[in-house]
Formats: structure tokens, sequence, C-alpha cells
């Protein structure tokens, strides 16, 4: 350990204080795991809703290509979030991943017209449920495990297993 100023004794790389750190930092991404994975499954809470109430004419089709446009979207831009987390654009992707699920979940409160029955605009629920927050979630789906990596150099597959195990808790328990 190495000493500063004040008397405050600073860990060294292998330090007890900096191995606490990154396994509270491994069991805070299981927990946020299990609280993100929860926004990828919610369409199915809003399905049933679209079918019954929004958008009651529209075929089946159509509404589980807003899902399915979601989960693609979360695929596909997982790879370019994973380059630019490499690249170390850490808090840019989190501020943009917020701030995308932040519009994407409220501009769909505001697709659907007074409520009423049949009153759902299957193009505006499209664009703000699969595009925006598809694409906020894709800055998450790699951040939430990637960073967990970072911390364990040596034993980097038993440290993203376990955040990612948090999904599994998320869904289970919701």
């Amino acid at each position: 350990m190495a000493s500063l100023r004040g008397g405050y004794r600073r860990p060294s790389d292998d330090g007890e204080l900096l191995v606490r750190k990154a396994l509270l930092f491994v069991a805070g991404r299981r927990i946020y795991n299990r609280r993100y994975r929860g926004l990828i499954t919610t369409y199915g809470a809003f399905l049933p809703y679209y079918q019954d109430h929004l958008l009651p004419d529209t075929d089946d089709f159509l509404l589980s290509l807003i899902g399915s446009t979601q989960s693609f979207l979360v695929l596909l831009f997982s790879g370019i979030v994973g380059r630019l987390l490499d690249a170390g654009f850490h808090r840019s992707i989190a501020i943009t991943g917020s701030s995308l699920l932040t519009v994407g979940t409220l501009t769909l409160s505001w697709t659907s017209g007074s409520g009423r029955q049949g009153e759902g605009n299957y193009g505006l629920i499209w664009l703000t449920s699969a595009f925006i927050a598809g694409l906020g979630e894709a800055c998450f789906f790699v951040f939430s495990s990637q960073n967990a990596a970072a911390w364990f150099p040596r034993s980097k597959s038993p440290a993203v297993g376990f955040t990612s195990s948090g999904a599994a808790l998320g869904e289970s328990s919701d």
C-alpha cells in the first residue's frame, strides 16, 4: 500500500480494496442486468394491450414486427456499441442509451390518441417502441456485461457469466 498525504492509504493494483471494489461492481452489474433485461421483455406486456385495445384491427404479423424489430436492432447495433466501448466511450454510450430509452418510452405514451378503443397509430408505435427504444436498448445490451470483463482480465468468462445471469433472475421475478 502506498501512503499519500494526510495518512490516506491507496490500494495497490492487487490490493484488497481493489478486489472488493471489483466484486461490488460485478454484483451491481448483476442487479443492473436484472432490471435492464426487463426493458427488453416489456414488449410482451404491451402486446395484449395493442391487440385488444389500441390496434384491434391490425394483423398479428404487424404487431409482432414491433417486438422483433426491437430485438433485431439490439443485436444489430451491439457490435458497433461493443467497438465504441472498447474505444473508451463508456459515458457517451450510457448517456445516449438512457436518452433514447427515455424518449422512446415517453413518446410511446403519446401515440395512443386519447386512449380510446382503436385509436393507436401503428406507425408511431413502431417508431417509438421498436426503433427509438430498440436503439437505446442496444447501447445497454453490451454495456451491461462488457464492463465486468474489464475488472477481471484473467477471468473474464466467469465475471461476464455472473453478471449475465442477473438477466434470468430479472425475467423470472418480474
